[in-house]
């Protein structure tokens, strides 16, 4: 069973999408609050992250990557962030 999206775990990548309202890759009307801050339906996300931080281990810019899984730049960027650096205190 996949790991439910909680508001800590969305901290990293909430404050770019600040209040979305709909979903930035589908256009779902968002009323989840986690949702809300990350700018993607819960569907959406589970499709995304997966698929953004795999385009990025296979060595494509985060440019490209948003553009093909059809998230802001921003969360590309932060969800690349969140996976590949070490967490504080661990290096």
């Amino acid at each position: 069973m996949a790991k439910p999206i909680t508001v800590s775990s969305a901290r990293v990548v909430a404050q770019p999408m600040k209040d979305a309202r709909r979903c930035c890759r589908c256009g779902k009307k968002l009323t989840n609050p986690v949702a809300v801050a990350l700018g993607l339906d819960v569907d959406c996300y589970k499709s995304v992250v997966p698929r953004t931080r795999a385009l990025f281990a296979a060595g494509l810019p985060p440019e490209v990557i948003a553009r093909l899984v059809g998230a802001p730049l921003e969360f590309v960027n932060a969800t690349i962030r969140d996976r590949f650096q070490p967490a504080r205190g661990t290096a």
